[in-house]
Parts: C-alpha cells; structure tokens; sequence
C-alpha cells in the first residue's frame, strides 16, 4: 500500500475526560490549517456515563473511540509513532495525560501541537512545540433569538427603553433598531 510522503500527515489525539466536544469543529479547522489529520483517536472510559457527550462529535467527524479505563494512566499512541507515516501529532487535553507521550514524540523529531484549555498544566505546554488555547476555538454561542448574547442584550436594552407598539424591528434585524412614531415616522435609534 502506498502512503503519502511528507510532513503534513498528522495524528490528532484526544483525552475525552479532559477536553469538551464543543470545541471539535474549530479544533479540525486548525488542524486542517496544520496539515492532514489522518488519524482522528479519542482516548476514553466509554463505560463511563461522563463520555457519552462525545457521541455524536465522534460520529460527525468520524473520530475512533479508544477504550481506556478510569485506572490506567496516560496515554499510549507508539504504534502510530513506529509506522513514521506522520510528520506530527495534535494532543487534546487539559490535564498532564499527554505529556510523557509529548516528550517522547519530540525525541523522535515529530512535531507535537498541543491543544487544551487555560488550565492546562505548564508540563504539557512546554512539552509541546506549539499550544493552542481551546477557549479561541469556540463557537459564538447563539440563544432561541438567533442572536450572539451582546447583540441579544442590545435589543433588550433597547426594548426596555421604549413604550410598547413604538418599536419597529426587521426580520433582517442588524443590531440596530429603530423606532417608529404613532404617525408612521421612522426615527433611528
């Protein structure tokens, strides 16, 4: 079987019990700005009731769930490390799970990117050739209105402000109202 050469094969690795699926789609997105993410693994107690939130990121994004059981301690990933089919590897995890495998990966001259939250250990960072905060790769959160919270929390300003039935908003609301007089005049806001 022929394999792709280069550096741009990467091996995204993720600690289920310490990383969060609403980060996933903007962690492949930089991923895919890193290279080819060739291997996606999740490493985590699948018997337990705290990963069931990754079932359907696993399924979307076509992520293999690898069984490892509350006991054990860190991570193992050598046998993707022997194959040399990789230029690096991703690490998800807030905790110091990844870092002797971090270490060891380096040793080797692969490319390590770590990805993880503010929390994460000073270990782990360091461990890394570059780390990536998960807290930018959020989504905007958007509520029922359609609206991100600052853009929401405008309108209700705005609402508040002005006596019931004076108030004209477009279905194409910009985040800027404007109101409207008893005589059908528009005033801006």
């Amino acid at each position: 079987m022929a394999t792709t050469q280069g550096n741009n094969r990467l091996a995204v690795l993720i600690d289920a019990d310490n990383a969060q699926p609403s980060v996933i789609e903007g962690l492949l997105a930089e991923v895919a700005k890193l290279g080819v993410a060739s291997v996606k693994r999740i490493y985590g107690d699948w018997t337990s009731t705290g990963t069931s939130q990754w079932k359907q990121s696993l399924l979307r994004y076509s992520i293999t769930p690898v069984q490892q059981f509350a006991y054990t301690k860190g991570k193992n990933a050598m046998d993707l490390m022997h194959t040399h089919r990789f230029g690096g590897f991703c690490l998800v995890s807030s905790d110091s799970d990844f870092t002797a495998l971090a270490r060891r990966l380096r040793e080797e001259g692969l490319v390590v990117y770590g990805f993880g939250e503010k929390k994460t250990p000073d270990a782990f960072v360091a461990a890394c050739d570059k780390f990536i905060y998960t807290e930018v790769l959020r989504p905007a959160s958007v509520g029922a209105t359609g609206l991100a919270p600052a853009r929401f929390g405008r309108l209700m300003l705005a609402l508040m402000a002005v006596p019931l039935g004076f108030m004209v908003i477009s279905p194409a609301f910009s985040g800027h109202a404007s109101l409207e007089d008893p005589a059908g005049v528009l005033i801006p806001a």
